[in-house]
């Protein structure tokens, strides 16, 4: 449909939207499986087809239901995400419905999906609210609808979790419904002979202090209780169920709120704050008593706290990892150690996999530090002036080779696209390009210089003197960075401040090159040499071997 052509015909008072000659589908929505629903979307279809089908100058072109779906978003409703596939294929004019809420009960989503279907030639007429989207004023009277009905969600929502909340201070048990000790019935629970006995030798074992979790699970295994696929119950399981304030006889609600009723983000709230009371034994009956209970507790938390603090005391952050990559196949070289060697890194490929997928060379980490203060004491003394000379070459180039070309290309051809489109503009009011032809090709034209334009700030941003003074600031800073750094000072930080990434390369049997990528975009290439019988080499040593390997290689 000529979504313009209609809206003047509307505007001239002469027709309504039941004079024109249209494609017409009505979309229906429930949210519930309940049986007065059911029926309800019975009547939205019956009413809807008869509407249709009654107007002489519309034609039925189908129908489309989402039943048991919310309003709030689209992305679950099968059959709206179908209407809106058969509306770019342009299967239908106008779409029915009969109010708002059975649309979306999302602002955003309403004006979004109804611009897009404008967009596709396809109006929307909600029917109790006399809302159409061919009339120029209907976007604002579908926000204020929309945002009602968003309005309304919430409430319902609120007064939801009102109503959970009473059902829990009235005793009430949410949720629950697979606890291992008991049957779930009419909002109470019962004790399950069958499983408690299994909850019951958690505690008293684990209490014991004897046995941890995973000693647990296998010794239940033994005595034929599994999780519900048969299977060992996983230590994370049995923690659970002794951190579960229920089997002492407690209920606990409230620990999950929802921080966003569109998008549904759930937080879980500090313990402090849950509803938390002594159940009368009613409703919620202990399998166990408080004394064990808090006994059991009191040992999993010090043995969490003190795998905590041993984690803490052996994690061991290692210079080099994530930092040396091999070429040969692209993969992080490990630190790798034994009784007979020195620390050394490996490629992670060869570790794993053997010689035959890798044949790098190893890399002492003793002698790879070597290196590292050589760089920063010989190769980065005259860095300064360097970066000095290489900013003032790109500068210079900058003003006047390819990106200054290539700005003046795109400026061009932006212009010749605007030039097209008002030719298009002008064939259309001439009547030699119809409405449908012309919005097609200016869409295409549009997305044209879109692109260009896009480019073009790019180039200029990335060209501009300000962009450039602003990276040259930072690569000085990071400069006076590695002059504050001494021989003492080499750690993970030291490296993580000069090195992106080192690569290694081998050369020869006992040789290869390492690629130190610096972070302010400059390269250090090292000659490495592997020692003989794993033996460390002296510092004049290691000088003397590579000075004679690049004389070979300058020889050749």
């Amino acid at each position: 449909m000529d979504i313009y052509a209609a809206r003047r015909e509307l505007k001239s008072g002469l027709k309504k939207i039941q004079d024109l000659h249209l494609r017409v589908v009505h979309y229906d929505r429930v949210s519930t499986e309940k049986e007065e629903q059911k029926s309800s979307i019975v009547n939205q279809n019956y009413y809807s087809e008869e509407l249709i089908r009654s107007v002489p100058n519309w034609t039925y072109a189908g129908r489309y239901v989402d039943e048991a779906t919310t309003g709030l978003s689209v992305q679950k409703r099968k059959g709206f995400s179908a209407m809106m596939e058969d509306a770019k294929r342009g299967k239908f004019d106008l779409i029915i419905t009969k109010e708002v809420p059975r649309f979306a009960r999302n602002t955003l989503d309403s004006i979004q999906w109804s611009r897009r279907l404008l967009e596709y030639g396809v109006a929307v007429w909600f029917i109790n609210n006399n809302i159409n989207t061919l009339e120029e004023d209907s976007e604002f009277m579908l926000t204020f609808m929309s945002g009602m009905a968003q309005e309304e969600s919430r409430k319902i929502s609120e007064r939801v979790k009102f109503g959970q909340s009473q059902s829990i201070r009235r005793g009430h048990v949410m949720g629950a419904n697979n606890m291992y000790g008991y049957i779930k019935e009419n909002c109470s629970l019962s004790i399950d002979e069958s499983t408690a006995e299994m909850v019951r030798y958690i505690f008293s074992r684990y209490a014991s202090g004897e046995v941890g979790t995973y000693k647990i699970g296998k010794e239940l295994y033994e005595k034929g209780f599994t999780n519900r696929y048969g299977k060992t119950i996983s230590s994370r399981t049995i923690q659970n169920i002794i951190q579960n304030p229920k089997y002492k006889g407690y209920y606990c609600g409230g620990k999950v709120v929802v921080e966003d009723m569109l998008t549904k983000k759930q937080r879980f709230i500090p313990k402090e704050n849950w509803l938390c009371y002594k159940d009368d034994g009613t409703t919620v009956p202990a399998i166990v008593s408080e004394e064990l209970w808090n006994k059991a507790n009191e040992i999993l938390k010090k043995r969490s706290a003190d795998v905590k603090s041993k984690n803490r005391s052996t994690q061991k952050i290692n210079l080099f990892t994530g930092k040396i990559i091999c070429e040969n196949d692209g993969a992080s070289y490990w630190l790798l150690t034994n009784k007979n060697r020195a620390p050394y890194w490996g490629c992670s490929v060869k570790k794993v996999q053997g010689k035959e997928k890798c044949d790098s060379l190893p890399i002492k980490e003793e002698e790879l530090i070597h290196i590292i203060k050589e760089i920063i004491h010989e190769d980065l003394g005259n860095l300064n002036s360097v970066v000095d000379q290489y900013f003032s070459d790109f500068k210079s180039l900058i003003s006047n080779t390819d990106s200054k070309n290539e700005i003046i290309r795109l400026e061009n051809e932006i212009k010749k696209i605007h030039t097209k489109q008002d030719r298009l503009l002008e064939h259309n009011l001439n009547g030699y390009l119809d409405n449908e032809e012309y919005y097609s090709r200016d869409r295409i034209l549009r997305d044209q210089k879109k692109e260009l334009e896009a480019e073009l700030k790019k180039i200029k941003v990335e060209t501009s003197d300000y962009h450039i003074n602003e990276i040259e600031c930072k690569v000085k800073k990071h400069l006076n960075d590695i002059c504050t750094i001494t021989d003492s000072t080499i750690t993970k930080k030291t490296i993580d401040i000069l090195f992106d990434k080192i690569y290694a390369k081998k050369t020869s049997e006992r040789s290869m090159t390492l690629t130190f990528k610096l972070n302010i975009g400059y390269d250090i290439q090292k000659e490495y040499i592997t020692p003989k019988n794993n033996k460390m080499r002296c510092d004049t040593m290691v000088k003397k071997m590579i000075e004679q390997q690049e004389k070979q290689m300058a020889g050749k």
